[in-house]
């Protein structure tokens, strides 16, 4: 299946699950209380730990080694049983200890949310969706997905009724991944298992050592951020991070669709040695991420209040000063993982990835520890940005001794030009407009402009490239 079918079925993916959590987020944080959402949060703050932890980081390994066997089904089932193997087995260590630890994490973990953290983190060790990229059967992934979601979506509504009903949320979250993991092993077994020759684990403990560290050491502050704000601040203040950081991590789903598909992509070029090709996958990966990031940033920095309410309902309007902290995380992320994950990593050279998320580690862990305590979730937040901003730019910095990637700087200008006037029919609309259908206008109007200005006068070969693209899938 072509980059452009794989691109248009993880759009369709991506769409799903910025439209569920958009369903899903408003109704929750309406019905449960903000401290219940902060302790179901915690928990799931702690699962995501202990699954990252568990993963080794096998979910990019997995993507890359299977993408390089394409059809050679016997080294695939054997890469992907061994694979489940270490996880299941780290899955169920992490569990153990973290049983004989909960004493210490506070009173935010109770014994229930305990047993569903367990089922959840196990559950995901079957999971296996890297096998399903790394063959590029995301047909399948974007279905399964969406009949998932719509699920998960109708349980919520007729399940979730009162304040104190997180218990039930957090059940239906682990049931849901206990059944993907189910279906996704299930299909394996009919499509991609075949008898296997003697297992060999140790073979993947040298690669997955780097992987793994990177990943942990992300992990840090991209979770453990939300365990010291519970610790230093209380459910709260988890509560108000939480509906800021899901309404920037909603949006970056979207500008993060078409990266899953280049990985493996990616993979194939790099082993044929099309490095001119790979420049260009790149190139343009840059340009999605400015295409839809500035835009973002411009409107969360003008109607934070109104976002909130529409996501979060009125009670979660402090977080005001703090979602627009974080609407900086997409832009910065973006670029970090196109040089990153879709290049670095790609090309074996996951060493400097993980120097980078070390040094990142460093100051994160120092700012929370040093404004958490003062400033609460808007430490968190200015941790949470200034340690995505040193990983960047030790990728990006690395990234050049090995790949000459242009940054399209006058690309850069139209856009920021482009979003710009968001502000200008914000400042002309404020008089006779406010609130909603202020925002509402004024979106409008800049997309209508952003097109017209991208089409019309910048004209950037880019535009006409995303143009061409789309106008062949529609054709297929």
């Amino acid at each position: 299946m072509s980059v452009v079918k794989n691109s248009a079925l993880n759009l369709v993916l991506t769409i799903s699950s910025v439209l569920f959590p958009f369903l899903i987020i408003p109704y929750v944080t309406r019905v449960l209380a903000v401290n219940e959402l902060g302790k179901v949060m915690y928990a799931d703050a702690i699962s995501q730990y202990l699954i990252i932890i568990a993963a080794l980081g096998i979910p990019f390994y997995g993507v890359r080694e299977i993408a390089k066997l394409s059809a050679q089904k016997e080294k695939i089932s054997n890469i992907v049983l061994e694979l489940i193997i270490i996880q299941f087995s780290i899955s169920v260590v992490s569990c153990i200890a973290l049983w004989f630890i909960v004493p210490h994490l506070g009173v935010l973990l109770d014994k229930r949310l305990l047993v569903l953290c367990s089922i959840f983190v196990i559950s995901n060790s079957f999971l296996i969706e890297w096998f399903y990229q790394g063959i590029q059967d995301f047909k399948y992934i974007t279905i399964r997905s969406v009949i998932i979601k719509i699920l998960s979506l109708i349980l919520i509504v007729l399940l979730v009724k009162g304040s104190n009903d997180g218990y039930i949320y957090y059940a239906i979250l682990s049931g849901l991944a206990l059944l993907n993991s189910a279906l996704n092993i299930y299909r394996f077994s009919k499509i991609g298992f075949v008898k296997v020759r003697k297992l060999d684990l140790r073979r993947h403990f040298a690669p997955l050592i780097v992987t793994f560290g990177i990943n942990f050491s992300i992990s840090i502050y991209a979770i453990l951020d939300t365990l010291i704000l519970g610790y230093f601040s209380g459910e709260e203040s988890v509560g108000y991070y939480t509906i800021s950081l899901k309404i920037v991590k909603t949006f970056w789903v979207i500008i993060n669709a078409f990266g899953i598909v280049l990985i493996s992509h990616t993979a194939k070029l790099i082993k044929e040695d099309k490095m001119a090709e790979v420049q260009q996958n790149i190139s343009k990966a840059l340009n999605i991420i400015l295409t839809f990031s500035i835009p973002f940033i411009i409107i969360c920095q003008l109607f934070p209040v109104q976002i909130l309410v529409i996501i979060g309902g009125s009670k979660y309007v402090n977080s005001v000063e703090l979602l627009r902290i974080l609407s900086f995380l997409p832009l910065i992320i973006g670029i970090c993982n196109v040089y990153g994950t879709q290049f670095l990593m790609v090309y074996n050279k996951e060493k400097y990835v993980f120097i980078a998320t070390l040094v990142a580690l460093v100051f994160s862990v120092a700012i929370n520890f040093m404004l958490v305590p003062h400033l609460k979730e808007i430490g968190t937040g200015i941790a949470s940005v200034t340690a995505e901003l040193v990983v960047c730019g030790i990728i990006v910095y690395y990234s050049n001794f090995f790949l000459k990637i242009f940054f399209d700087f006058k690309y850069l200008l139209q856009i920021i030009v482009s979003s710009l006037t968001m502000i200008v029919f914000w400042v002309i609309l404020k008089s006779f407009l406010f609130g909603f259908p202020l925002m509402f206008c004024c979106c409008l109007l800049f997309v209508v402009s952003f097109v017209a200005l991208q089409m019309f006068y910048f004209k950037h070969s880019f535009i006409f490239f995303v143009i061409g693209k789309l106008q062949l899938l529609v054709k297929k």
